[in-house]
């Protein structure tokens, strides 16, 4: 993993541990709140999006497609958050402890496509 892969699981576990508190996004860094927009993709580079998480509802934006998404957030299996769009062709599941970010095709799929943060982003409307 790289330097700026490990920062952005950094501040992505320090986002959630706080997600749940009101007022928490107020009490980050500006280099925190700057990790929470920004490109992921797998590790191969065939899957990739844009993850905008500045305000609630977060959004979604996968490469070659025009129009974001909102993600609701729900408990997920093994200690787990999940994140999806409500038609579910974005699901993400991130681990509470390590960070770890999977990318899953639908609820099908058993297995999720390891994600990283890649690169920084625009603001999605």
């Amino acid at each position: 993993m790289t330097v700026r892969g490990a920062l952005g699981l950094g501040a992505l576990m320090l986002v959630l541990s706080c997600a749940a508190s009101p007022g928490a996004a107020t009490a980050l860094t500006p280099f925190q709140k700057a990790r929470l927009l920004g490109h992921y993709s797998s590790r191969d580079g065939r899957s990739g999006f844009v993850l905008d998480r500045l305000a609630e509802p977060w959004k979604v934006k996968l490469d070659g497609e025009t129009e974001a998404a909102p993600m609701t957030a729900q408990p997920g299996v093994y200690d787990t958050f999940e994140y999806t769009t409500a038609d579910r062709r974005v699901w993400l599941r991130v681990d509470r402890e390590s960070g770890d970010i999977q990318l899953f095709q639908g609820p099908k799929q058993h297995y999720g496509v390891p994600i990283v943060r890649d690169d920084d982003a625009s603001t999605l409307r």
